[in-house]
């Protein structure tokens, strides 16, 4: 299961704000000051780091994404491929040594 972007998190995050506030306003029985102190909370720094509604995350971000992990991916391969065949190197000259 891939991991949730910095823009996703912060997306789940604005949602489930808003999905509170929501919750609290529909509540018959709160007062205006409660109510303010719902505004006054977050909301300055939440819109600093969500983007706007209307914008929508391009895709060229996720092909971005996926061409960045596929790139470490192949390296991290190599990497083990490498690694696993110095062991096995290694104990084939122990294993003649030995005899």
């Amino acid at each position: 299961m891939p991991r949730k972007t910095k823009k996703e998190k912060i997306i789940a995050e604005y949602r489930k704000r808003l999905k509170l506030i929501s919750q609290r306003l529909s509540q018959p029985n709160k007062n205006n000051s409660e109510r303010k102190e719902i505004y006054s909370k977050d909301q300055p720094s939440l819109c600093s780091k969500v983007p706007k509604l209307n914008q929508q995350i391009s895709p060229k971000d996720d092909n971005q994404d996926s061409k960045v992990t596929k790139k470490y991916l192949y390296q991290d391969l190599k990497k083990t491929i490498i690694l696993s065949l110095i062991i096995f190197v290694i104990q084939i000259i122990l294993a003649i040594s030995i005899f």
